[in-house]
């Protein structure tokens, strides 16, 4: 049995290690409104059209995949020639990638019922409260190790449904992302959430990505911040 799951673990690992024949690079991305919509969407998000300009410009080839985020990080820190969008780049991941960036800026906040009197100096003020956060946010794992009191959901629109419920004092996300759901689900949200953390969205590369594409994908993002096509405002 034991020799068994050996071999699974080391095909497994073969599998993702081996580069693909049918583009030059797999780029993998993940729902994550308005940046990035569902895979079908007319509206692909503000970063996916940005992201497969910035190859097109660079000539570098790619085959783009939907996938959840966890695979897309996954596959992107073990399989040769392999990239993801939007990801932050944190502490926790950093050694992990090649960083080739900045795409895009994001916000988090927390956010109550309209009907809520809960307020908020710090995020500390937040520890003994309930909170529904999506399990895959970075922020989400790091307040659990601090201590707060969360419920994790797997898919980012969950939140926002049950912050109506009783007992959910806060919904955490993403403030893009939650304009863009509470308009798509209809699920009205407090104008005045309480924001706590800014972070930075880059493409995250395979470690062994060639060094060229780096070059060449890295000079057309310097370029489009210089002249504003990619900005870095939160009010865009």
């Amino acid at each position: 049995m034991e020799y068994r799951q050996s071999l699974g673990t080391i095909l497994l690992l073969l599998l993702y290690s081996m580069p693909s024949h049918a583009a030059d690079l797999q780029l993998n991305t993940f729902y994550s409104p308005p940046m990035v919509n569902k895979e079908g969407d007319l509206n692909s998000g503000i970063t996916h059209h940005t992201i497969t300009e910035i190859f097109h410009r660079a000539n570098v080839d790619y085959d783009l995949q939907f996938t959840p985020k966890p695979r897309a990080l996954k596959t992107a820190k073990l399989r040769l020639n392999t990239c993801s969008f939007p990801v932050t780049r944190s502490q926790l991941i950093e050694a992990d990638f090649v960083w080739i960036g900045p795409v895009a800026i994001s916000q988090y906040a927390l956010y109550s019922k309209e009907s809520s009197n809960h307020s908020l100096f710090s995020i500390r003020d937040a520890v003994y409260h309930k909170i529904v956060a999506y399990e895959d946010y970075a922020i989400t794992k790091e307040l659990e190790k601090q201590g707060y009191n969360l419920m994790q959901t797997k898919e980012l629109e969950d939140g926002i449904r049950m912050l109506r419920r009783d007992g959910i004092d806060f919904w955490l996300s993403d403030i893009r992302s939650a304009k863009s759901l509470s308009n798509e689900l209809d699920i009205p949200l407090t104008s005045n959430p309480f924001v706590f953390l800014t972070d930075i969205k880059y493409l995250a590369c395979n470690k062994k990505i060639k060094i060229e594409d780096v070059n060449s994908l890295q000079k057309e993002i310097n370029e489009m911040l210089s002249n504003g096509e990619i900005s870095m405002s939160l009010n865009d």
